[in-house]
């Protein structure tokens, strides 16, 4: 799916092997509404300013690479294409998963409030490392 689905090709770009510095425009923190597009509406809404800012703080001297060129030309439609490619990836590899995964994790909410409330911090990470330490098994 991630290969084979040209409208995720902005992501391609951005997130290719060996740039490991990531902007807050692409990957913005999310602000907990109900469905991810709200979340992209945010991503289209994003100030031209700031990703031409961030574009010069996470690709120093790289302005004139093809990739970088639509946020620094156009940023509202290179964050528009963004959002679509982030929906595009929501609806092939997430959406059909995602009740079963925020139920999962809404679920894990009380059990860890009550180990850190009957059991203190120390239990609550604790807990943590078993769970991974299972999961890696």
């Amino acid at each position: 799916m991630w290969r084979e689905d040209d409208r995720l090709r902005p992501l391609w770009d951005l997130f290719a092997e060996g740039r490991y510095t990531v902007s807050d425009f692409l990957l913005p923190r999310p602000f907990g509404t109900v469905h991810v597009h709200e979340e992209l509406a945010a991503l289209r809404a994003t100030d031209p300013e700031f990703v031409r800012d961030q574009v010069a703080v996470c690709y120093p001297g790289m302005a004139d690479a093809p990739f970088l060129r639509p946020y620094l030309k156009d940023p509202e439609a290179a964050c528009a294409a963004l959002a679509d490619a982030y929906a595009a990836y929501w609806e092939g590899a997430v959406e059909a998963y995602w009740p079963t995964m925020r139920r999962l994790v809404e679920d894990e909410v009380p059990v860890r409030a009550r180990t850190f409330a009957t059991e203190g911090v120390d239990a609550l990470l604790a807990g943590e490392g078993a769970l991974a330490a299972a999961a890696a098994a």
